[in-house]
């Protein structure tokens, strides 16, 4: 009876002490088509994202102006896709990352 107390508290410390992860969850969570020209400012991109998904989008200081007016790195064409799938194409293709740092608010960084 002892080992097993001892055990149901191991479990439930190691339950309560792992963080909490964030989940987007989106004003506006339809799946995207969206086309994206070549030309088109990366910092543009997003905030047209962000705009459609209902969500906050910042940048971080890793993410200079002038990479925010940058132009994609080549034209993006999304069927269908969720949020997470759109956001993610965009910044791997150039050269950022995400993170979700609230249900509604993510922040875009570049990629080291």
């Amino acid at each position: 009876m002892r080992h097993l107390l001892i055990a149901g508290v191991i479990v439930l410390t190691s339950t309560v002490s792992a963080p909490a992860q964030t989940q987007l969850a989106p004003a506006n969570a339809n799946p995207m088509n969206l086309h994206f020209i070549q030309e088109a400012p990366v910092g543009e991109a997003f905030s047209v994202v962000a705009r459609l998904a209902g969500i906050t989008l910042e940048f971080d200081k890793t993410v200079t102006e002038e990479m925010q007016k940058a132009k994609l790195s080549k034209e993006i064409r999304l069927n269908g896709a969720t949020l997470e799938e759109t956001l993610s194409v965009l910044a791997s293709t150039n050269g950022l990352t995400y993170t979700i740092i609230g249900p509604r608010t993510v922040r875009i960084s570049k990629k080291d």
